[in-house]
């Protein structure tokens, strides 16, 4: 998820189903927003998925739904307000619902525990955590928007998402064996 799915969660989405398509099963890998339906992603979200051989020149945006996000087992957001939003909004499990970096950091604590279960590996990804509205002024790190930016900005959302995108289909693959 990101503001307007456009940009961040079409890069995360599609870097996410593309590392995890050889690999597990029953994985559904979506991306949406909550800005206006029917847009779509920028040409530079489709030019650096084309290079990572990902085709998202179809892609158009959708808006967050309360019914998804509720029956999720997990979602992922670029900003601390997304989670907020979609807790107070659409009724979301807070525990379910991370920052992309937020997620990569708390994954990479976790490190190897033998965790064969997501209701076991939320549990322990959520310890300490700050909740409430202390979660908002938190350091929990966030997704910038390239949206504008410079080359050398998209270059390193690129290299952030991907990183985390990594991480998270080794926690999947890892939950599906």
């Amino acid at each position: 998820m990101c503001t307007h799915n456009r940009t961040r969660s079409v890069l995360a989405a599609g870097l996410l189903h593309h590392k995890l398509r050889d690999h597990t099963l029953g994985v559904v890998v979506e991306s949406a927003g909550f800005g206006p339906e029917g847009l779509p992603a920028t040409p530079e979200t489709v030019e650096l998925l084309r290079r990572a051989q990902v085709d998202a020149s179809s892609h158009v945006s959708r808006r967050a739904s309360g019914d998804v996000v509720r029956l999720a087992d997990l979602v992922i957001v670029a900003e601390r307000q997304h989670v907020v939003r979609l807790v107070v909004e659409e009724g979301g499990d807070f525990g379910r619902i991370f920052t992309l970096p937020e997620l990569r950091t708390r994954l990479n604590a976790l490190g190897t525990l033998p965790v064969n279960d997501l209701a076991t590996a939320l549990g322990l990804l959520n310890e300490g955590r700050p909740r409430g509205g202390s979660y908002l002024q938190s350091g929990v790190a966030e997704v910038r928007d390239p949206t504008g930016g410079s080359s050398a900005l998209w270059d390193q959302v690129w290299a952030s998402i991907d990183d985390a995108c990594t991480r998270v289909a080794a926690f999947v693959n890892r939950l599906q064996r």
